[in-house]
């Protein structure tokens, strides 16, 4: 799925999106995690800086804006994990371990879900079973 092709589907399914992020607070969050997105990450957050207003996609996963990114990691009792969606509220969550490739899914702990951040978004926003 192209980028343009991920904002119509979203728009599509009235899913509210927040502007872009600015380069500056793409760099501000990755100093504050001490973690550097993966360029896909940066590619889409340019466009969209996650759901407005905790929205979600028909599946019930919210992505979330990179200011929510900062203020979950901190409450997180999980050091090495860094979120970027949840489900329905925060069943559980999708995201980034700090020292391996790929991207998790973490009830109690992280286990791996697939190889790249867009294929993550890619299952979110088609809602595939293995996000669940």
């Amino acid at each position: 799925m192209t980028l343009d092709a991920l904002l119509h589907t979203w728009r599509q399914q009235a899913i509210k999106l927040n502007a872009g992020a600015t380069p500056a607070l793409l760099a501000a969050a990755e100093a504050e995690l001490h973690f550097h997105f993966p360029d896909d990450f940066k590619r889409l957050y340019a466009v969209a800086n996650g759901f407005r207003d905790a929205d979600c996609t028909e599946g019930l996963m919210s992505l979330w804006p990179l200011e929510m990114i900062c203020v979950e990691y901190q409450r997180s009792t999980t050091p090495e994990f860094i979120s970027f969606c949840d489900y329905s509220i925060h069943c559980h969550y999708i995201g980034f371990l700090r020292h391996s490739a790929g991207v998790y899914k973490q009830y109690q702990t992280p286990v791996f879900l697939c190889h790249s951040f867009w294929q993550a978004i890619d299952w979110i926003t088609r809602a595939h079973p293995a996000i669940y």
